[in-house]
C-alpha cells in the first residue's frame, strides 16, 4: 500500500485508503510522455468565473484526496465561482480551507468520484535531477514542460525548490514531478528573491493546510466574513472589517489586500493607495497589491506613477496579462495612445478572454477613432458575456461610425431582445434607423427611448435633433439640442449641434453668441472659426469673415466648404489674386469642389485660376 505524508490530516485518511485511487508508482524512470499521462489526471485546470460565468483566469490545481484539490489561492478572491477541468470533465468547485501564509487553499470539490493522486515524493531531489512542471499554462490545458533542479534554496528557514522548466501564467498550483513520476512541490509565479526565477512549493504543505486554516489566529473567519461582504457588495462594512482585521493582524497581507478592495470600490483612491503599500510592506512579491496600488495612483491623476509601479510588476511576471492592462490603463490616462495599443495588445495576446483587456482596446479605439478597432474589440466583449446589453449597445455605436448601419441596427435588436425596456438600446436603435435614413421610425425609436429615461439622455436628444434638422424642421432640432445642452452642458457636441441649427435658421445672433464661446473654450478647433466665418459671410461681413476662415483651414486645410466660403468672400471683396491663390490648393485636396468654384466664381468674370 501507498505510504502518504504523516502531515496529511486524519480525517482524510480512510477516504485516501479506501477509495479507488489511481495512484502512480514510484518505479524506475519513466519518459516524458509516460509521465504526461500519469500526471495529467493528477493535475487539473482551474477557472476563477465571475457572476455570469464567464471565465475571469485560469490556474491550476492538483488532487490531494477526493473531492478535495489544493491550489495556490492569488486568483481566488472574489471570484463568483470555481470551476475544475478534468480532460472533458467540468466540476464546481468552493474554497474550502485556506492557509494565507503559504499561500495554499484547499478546495471542495463535490461530485468528482475516484481521482488521481500522485504519490509525494519524501527528500528533496539534488541539483541537476530532471523534472517535469505540468500544469495549465496560460490557460490552453495542461501541459508539460522539461528542465532540471537549479538547487533547493530556503526562504524563511522552509526549502523551496528552483528549476528550470519553462512555466507562464496558469502554471501556478500545478506539479512539479520528478523522473520517476513522483510529486516534488506545486508550482508557485511568486519570486522568493526579487527574481524571475522558478519555485516549487514543498509537497509535503499539500496536506497541512486544513490543520493550518485552524489555527488560533482565526484568519479564516475573517475570511468568510470579507468574502461575504464582497458578494453583497456591501465596500463599507468590508472596508470596516478589514480595518479590524490589519489592527488585529497587522502582518497579514491578505487583510490588507480587502482593504485595498474596499477602498478601491468605494472611490476611496488615497487610502486605497495607503492600503496597497501596506500589503507591499509585508509581502513585496504580491502583485495583487502591486496591481491595485498602479490603479489608485492612476485614478488620482498620478499617471506616471502608476505606470512605473506597473512596469516594476514585469519583473516577476512577463506573460500576466493583468500587468500589461495596468501599463495600458496608465498609458492611456498619459494619452500615449500608441504605447497604450501596444501595452493591451500585449495583454489581449496572453489572454485574449479577458473582458478588461478587450474593455481596454475597446476604449483605446475609442480615443483613437479607430471605428474598425472598436467593432472588433466589442465584438469579442459579446462573445465573452452575450448578455451584457451594454456591450451589444455600444457595438451598436461603433458599427454606426464605421459606417455599418445595418450591423448596427443588428446588434441594437438584439440589446432590446435581451432588455425591450432598455432607453439606451432605444436611442441606439434611432441612431442607426437615422443613419439608415428611416427618419419617421428613427424619430419614434428615439422618443421611446427618451420616454424610458436613459442613462445617456443627451445623446438621445442629439438623436432626434439630427433627424429633425436632416428633414429641415429647425425649430425642432434647436429644441432637441436645448434639451441635450441642459442635460450635458459641458458637453461639446450639444452646444456645437446648437449653434449650427440657429446658425442655419438665420438665428445669427445666438449662434454668433455660441461660436465665440466655443472658439474661448476650443481655440485650437477649427469647428469655431469657420462657423463665425460663415455667419460673417452669411450677413455680407466679408472682411470681418476672411480672417476666420483663413484660421479654419490653417488648423485644417482639408476643408473644401470652407475653401469655397473663402473663395466666395475673396471674390466679394475683390481679392482676386487671393482668390486664385486659393482655388489652386483647393484643386489640390478636392479637384470637384474646385470645378464647382470655378464654374461659379472665376468663368462669369473670365478669370482663368
Amino acid at each position: 500500500m501507498t505510504a502518504f505524508p504523516s502531515s496529511l490530516p486524519r480525517r482524510l485518511w480512510p477516504a485516501l485508503c479506501t477509495a479507488p485511487l489511481l495512484i502512480a508508482p514510484a518505479a524506475s524512470a519513466l519518459t516524458a510522455q509516460q509521465l504526461y499521462q500519469q500526471a495529467q489526471l493528477q493535475v487539473l485546470a482551474l477557472e476563477r468565473l465571475d457572476k455570469q460565468g464567464q471565465v475571469q483566469s485560469y490556474t491550476s490545481a492538483l488532487w490531494v484526496a477526493p473531492g478535495k484539490a489544493v491550489t495556490q489561492c492569488d486568483q481566488l478572491d472574489n471570484a463568483e465561482g470555481l470551476r475544475l477541468k478534468l480532460g472533458e470533465r467540468l466540476l464546481q468547485a468552493r474554497l474550502d480551507k485556506r492557509d494565507a501564509s503559504r499561500n495554499l487553499c484547499l478546495l471542495d470539490v463535490p461530485g468528482a468520484g475516484p481521482v488521481a493522486v500522485a504519490t509525494w515524493r519524501e527528500a528533496d531531489p539534488p541539483p541537476g535531477a530532471v523534472v517535469f512542471a505540468v500544469g495549465n499554462a496560460l490557460g490552453m490545458g495542461v501541459s508539460i514542460a522539461e528542465g532540471v533542479v537549479a538547487g533547493v534554496r530556503q526562504f524563511s528557514g522552509e526549502n523551496y525548490v528552483q528549476f528550470t522548466a519553462a512555466i507562464a501564467p496558469g502554471s501556478e498550483g500545478g506539479g512539479l514531478f520528478d523522473a520517476e513520476g513522483r510529486l516534488v512541490g506545486m508550482i508557485s509565479y511568486r519570486p522568493r528573491d526579487g527574481q524571475n526565477i522558478n519555485f516549487a512549493l514543498p509537497a509535503r504543505w499539500l496536506g497541512e493546510v486544513e490543520q493550518r486554516s485552524a489555527s488560533a489566529d482565526g484568519i479564516a473567519e475573517w475570511q468568510g466574513k470579507a468574502q461575504a461582504l464582497s458578494r453583497d457588495a456591501n465596500w463599507k462594512a468590508l472596508a470596516e472589517l478589514a480595518q479590524r482585521w490589519t489592527m488585529a493582524l497587522g502582518d497579514s497581507s491578505e487583510g490588507w489586500l480587502w482593504l485595498t478592495l474596499a477602498h478601491s470600490m468605494l472611490k476611496d483612491w488615497p487610502a486605497a493607495e495607503a492600503a496597497a503599500h501596506q500589503a507591499l510592506r509585508i509581502d513585496p512579491g504580491l502583485i495583487e497589491a502591486g496591481l491595485s496600488l498602479s490603479e489608485a495612483q492612476v485614478q488620482q491623476g498620478k499617471a506616471a506613477e502608476g505606470l512605473a509601479t506597473a512596469q516594476a510588476l514585469l519583473a516577476q511576471r512577463q506573460e500576466d496579462a493583468r500587468i500589461w492592462l495596468a501599463i495600458g490603463h496608465a498609458e492611456l490616462a498619459r494619452q500615449h495612445l500608441a504605447e497604450a495599443r501596444q501595452a493591451l495588445e500585449r495583454a489581449a495576446g496572453f489572454a485574449p478572454w479577458n473582458y478588461a483587456v478587450q474593455l481596454g482596446l475597446s476604449r483605446l479605439a475609442y480615443q483613437r477613432g479607430d471605428w474598425n478597432a472598436m467593432v472588433a474589440a466589442q465584438q469579442q466583449l459579446t462573445r465573452l458575456n452575450p448578455g451584457n446589453v451594454d456591450s451589444w449597445i455600444i457595438l451598436s455605436d461603433a458599427y454606426r461610425n464605421a459606417g455599418r448601419p445595418e450591423r448596427a441596427l443588428a446588434s441594437v435588436d438584439k440589446a432590446l431582445e435581451l432588455a425591450p425596456d432598455n432607453g439606451d438600446a432605444w436611442v441606439g436603435k434611432g441612431n442607426a434607423l437615422h443613419q439608415l435614413k428611416r427618419d419617421q421610425e428613427a424619430i419614434a425609436a428615439l422618443q421611446k427611448g427618451l420616454g424610458l429615461k436613459p442613462l445617456r439622455a443627451a445623446d438621445g436628444w442629439v438623436g432626434l435633433g439630427d433627424v429633425y434638422y436632416t428633414l429641415g424642421l429647425f425649430p425642432e432640432a434647436i429644441n432637441a439640442y436645448r434639451q441635450a445642452r441642459r442635460i450635458a452642458p459641458d458637453g461639446f457636441t450639444p452646444v456645437a449641434r446648437l449653434q449650427v441649427a440657429l446658425k442655419d435658421n438665420y438665428q445669427f445672433d445666438e449662434a454668433m453668441r455660441l461660436a465665440q464661446q466655443i472658439k474661448a473654450e476650443h481655440p485650437d478647433d477649427p469647428f469655431p472659426h469657420r462657423q463665425i466665418g460663415f455667419i460673417d459671410g452669411y450677413q455680407g461681413q466679408y472682411e470681418q469673415g476672411i480672417p476666420a476662415l483663413e484660421r479654419s483651414l490653417a488648423l485644417n486645410p482639408n476643408q473644401a466648404k470652407v475653401w469655397m466660403a473663402l473663395l466666395e468672400q475673396y471674390m466679394g471683396t475683390g481679392r482676386r489674386d487671393e482668390a486664385v491663390r486659393g482655388y489652386r490648393k483647393l484643386a489640390a485636396i478636392d479637384a470637384g469642389a474646385a470645378e464647382n468654384a470655378y464654374r461659379r466664381l472665376f468663368l462669369p468674370y473670365g478669370i482663368t485660376p
